[in-house]
């Protein structure tokens, strides 16, 4: 599995291991608890980070520090328990006052873990693109509503732009089903749609026009013509 961007990467369990007391190792530090060296991606560029994530990770699990904005982290319930009551906390020692110590010190303070540290767990990604035009005709069709649908749940959507094409990105390996919708045409609907690691989809979409209904002709009358012979 091969990175390409940095959304492909995360921190599900963050370490709460302190990153100051581990000792100096190359490219970041080590940890002694894990025995691993964790590697200082927060003052790399994107394109480091990624090229040696995908060198490492051939290798095995790697751990890393990345600063809050550089990728997702996951924390789990005990970590938002344990955030609410370190705010509680706070809202106590206020009410009750703390010399030299003000409200602004105890929020920053509150919030001083700039970084977040522990093992890297990369998810591949795949994009699904294509055209939609109009059957037989091929007319192409902008604004069309194309989405994406995974157990009657609503995954990804967008809308073809002026040159008809659409473009699904970031979708996770599984089986989907590609809906398309456009005023006055037909849904198109395509089941088991099979995504893959990695890949990239190409699927053309053509649209039925909608059946007009035939309209009563208002201007003309149209029957059996009847004579009345008495006159």
């Amino acid at each position: 599995m091969k990175l390409h961007s940095l959304n492909q990467v995360s921190i599900p369990v963050p370490c709460h291991e302190n990153w100051n007391t581990m000792s100096e190792a190359e490219k970041g530090r080590f940890c002694a608890v894990c025995q691993k060296t964790v590697i200082d991606f927060s003052q790399m560029q994107e394109s480091e980070i990624i090229a040696t994530l995908n060198q490492k990770m051939q290798m095995g699990t790697v751990c890393g520090k990345f600063s809050k904005t550089q990728i997702k982290s996951t924390y789990s319930w005990m970590d938002k328990i344990s955030q609410k009551l370190r705010y509680f906390a706070l809202a106590l020692l206020m009410a009750f006052g703390i010399p030299k110590m003000s409200k602004a010190q105890l929020h920053e303070n509150s919030n001083k873990k700039e970084f977040t540290v522990g093992e890297i767990e990369a998810i591949s990604h795949s994009n699904i693109s294509g055209t939609v035009q109009v059957k037989k005709t091929h007319i192409i069709l902008p604004q069309a509503e194309v989405q994406l649908w995974k157990s009657n749940q609503l995954v990804l959507s967008t809308k073809t732009n002026n040159n008809g094409f659409y473009q699904l990105k970031g979708i996770q390996s599984g089986t989907y089903t590609l809906k398309v919708y456009r005023k006055d045409y037909v849904p198109y609907v395509l089941n088991d749609v099979q995504v893959e690691e990695n890949t990239n989809y190409t699927y053309n979409i053509e649209l039925l026009k909608t059946p007009q209904e035939t309209k009563p002709d208002k201007k003309h009358i149209m029957g059996r013509i009847k004579i009345n012979m008495r006159d």
